[in-house]
């Protein structure tokens, strides 16, 4: 779908704070737009400025930004121009936005006689049977413009954001101030489990906000916990129980540390299927060293044939999991992301699906770090080995499936 923003510079007298030029985690609220609109693909932005035209050349310039695809123009303009429009995206002004939250905008506003706008009319969606009707009308007074669209017979459609989303501006410190939080807390991913929502995640976006103001990237953070992974993994390597409790309780705080390189990715605008593939080896590494080492520390304390047995099934099944989940990314052309990868009981409403979805989610890193700790407190981890045999056990099972699934799709 061709669609192209409309980003209006609004009036700035009445305010507090230059809005657009307001540095929000070491970023102006005018680069969050552009790349936030970059993100979801739209192909053409034209930014209706007379007073910061040179401002927002310079920042586009100075951020690489200064592609065809971005075009500053004076407000007069407008009228020229968007005779060649077919769906077009208007802001009022520089917004903080979620990516995420444009595109359901823009597939909330697709039907006929409908527009599509946020509870503040700080953005509105109008696809080209409705800018047949309403071209005339297009102002940065978007409340106008949706009352323009009753008058001609246009539905319009509430996308809500809050909660979920950002889509504001920052016209003074009091709304920095929530934006910053706010635009932390979209960081939240809808995969999210109990454990990683309750626990996990409020801890890693405390750090994100602070490593948000560092010029630390994705993929850096990302080799920084993999090299505290192997630091777990030789603590564990060395057997005894305080090295067992040392190391549970690193692997887990590893697994908080997990998701910050993909909330700092999407808080810098930093997100690639490179680092997917990066942030998904350096873990799988991480992992396989964390049982390797979790091995050879139980077997110092002479283990019973049980335990060995399920060490050595539990390192043949992770291998197995490995190999065909990592040929189901390249083969199925799904990014470097094992969160990419479709089950089929995910969209199972019924007993079976509800029952291998808490299957699956004891077999993730949030849920099983804690058993980790949890064992290594209690000075038992040796009993982590069964529970890892099988867990990967059943990863191996879901990823078999998975590719099934994948098969019959493409045929």
């Amino acid at each position: 779908m061709d669609v192209t923003a409309i980003v209006f510079d609004p009036e700035h007298s009445a305010r507090e704070l230059d809005s657009p030029l307001v540095s929000v985690y070491n970023m102006t609220v005018f680069e969050r737009t552009i790349r936030s609109l970059l993100t979801v693909n739209i192909k053409r932005i034209l930014v209706l400025s007379d007073n910061s035209a040179s401002k927002f050349s310079d920042i586009l310039d100075k951020k690489g930004l200064n592609s065809d695809a971005i075009q500053i123009l004076a407000p007069a303009e407008l009228s020229t121009a968007i005779a060649d429009f077919e769906n077009i995206l208007i802001l009022a002004e520089p917004l903080l936005l979620t990516p995420r939250y444009i595109s359901e905008t823009i597939q909330a506003g697709t039907d006929e006689n409908v527009i599509a706008s946020d509870p503040n009319k700080y953005m509105v969606y109008i696809n080209q049977s409705g800018l047949a009707k309403l071209k005339n009308d297009i102002t940065p007074d978007l409340s106008k413009l949706v009352k323009s669209a009753k008058k001609s017979g246009i539905k319009t459609v509430i996308t809500e954001s809050i909660g979920r989303y950002v889509c504001e501006p920052v016209p003074d410190k009091k709304s920095l101030k929530q934006a910053r939080k706010r635009l932390i807390r979209s960081l939240r991913q809808p995969s999210d489990e109990f454990i990683s929502r309750t626990f996990n995640r409020p801890i890693s976006l405390v750090i994100t906000s602070v490593i948000a103001y560092t010029p630390i990237t994705a993929n850096q953070f990302t080799i920084f916990t993999g090299i505290m992974g192997l630091i777990t993994a030789y603590i564990l390597s060395l057997g005894g129980d305080q090295n067992f409790l040392v190391g549970g309780i690193m692997f887990h705080f590893l697994a908080v540390l997990d998701a910050g390189d993909g909330e700092i990715a999407r808080l810098k605008f930093l997100a690639s299927e490179r680092g997917q593939w990066i942030d998904t080896i350096v873990d799988n590494i991480t992992y396989v060293a964390t049982l390797l080492g979790l091995i050879v520390g139980v077997f110092r304390s002479d283990p019973s044939d049980f335990v060995v047995y399920s060490g050595i099934a539990g390192v043949s099944f992770v291998v197995l999991a490995l190999i065909s989940l990592y040929i189901y990314l390249l083969k199925y052309n799904r990014g470097g992301s094992l969160v990419n990868i479709d089950y089929s009981f995910k969209s199972d409403t019924g007993f079976y699906g509800q029952f291998m979805n808490v299957l699956q989610e004891l077999g993730r890193r949030p849920f099983f770090s804690i058993v980790f700790m949890f064992l290594g407190i209690f000075g038992v981890m040796e009993l982590s080995l069964v529970y890892v045999s099988l867990m990967t056990f059943f990863v191996f099972v879901f990823s078999l499936q998975a590719h099934v699934q994948a098969a019959r799709q493409k045929a």
